[in-house]
């Protein structure tokens, strides 16, 4: 019974790191959509400028045709970040659901929590010295695992564990 709350409460943890990780990259990519879609507006309204500039003033057939290849160009920069913008609204979105679902998962998790510590009748002592052994058990399998690492090392290098001088 001990073993299980440990393991709840390091799958918990774990999830919630998990969660919020992902959450912070959706933000970092939500503010760079916000900024390119500044940019495209930026860019919009100086092409407005430039085509009210070209009507008022007449230029020569040879700079009209480099005003418009430099028009062409922008247009086409601007729709690759019309569809960037795109991309980074639906990647928003999807962490809008991730927050959503982080919430509900620690909202479960602090449920299964306090359910647990109700059905088996455990003091905050009691229960603190469940966490505790959790976390025993964690190390004791992270030890577990070093210790496989280095015999499968050893295996793969001739049975010999590498041998370090510290002089």
């Amino acid at each position: 019974m001990k073993i299980l709350v440990g393991g709840l409460l390091v799958l918990g943890l774990a999830l919630n790191v998990f969660l919020w990780s992902r959450l912070r990259n959706q933000s970092e990519q939500l503010k760079l959509a916000q900024a390119s879609a500044s940019e495209i507006d930026e860019l919009r309204r100086q092409n407005q400028e430039l085509q009210v500039n070209r009507t008022s003033a007449p230029d020569s057939a040879n700079a009209d045709a480099r005003e418009l290849a430099r028009l062409r160009n922008e247009v086409g920069q601007l729709r690759k970040q019309a569809r960037e913008a795109e991309t980074l609204r639906a990647q928003a979105a999807e962490a809008a659901q991730l927050r959503a679902r982080l919430a509900a998962a620690t909202q479960d998790l602090a449920r299964a929590e306090s359910e647990l510590a109700d059905a088996v009748k455990l003091s905050p002592e009691e229960l603190q010295q469940v966490k505790e052994e959790a976390q025993s058990v964690g190390c004791i399998n992270n030890l577990k695992q070093i210790g496989l690492a280095a015999r499968l090392w050893a295996k793969d290098h001739d049975n010999v564990f590498r041998r370090t001088s510290f002089r």
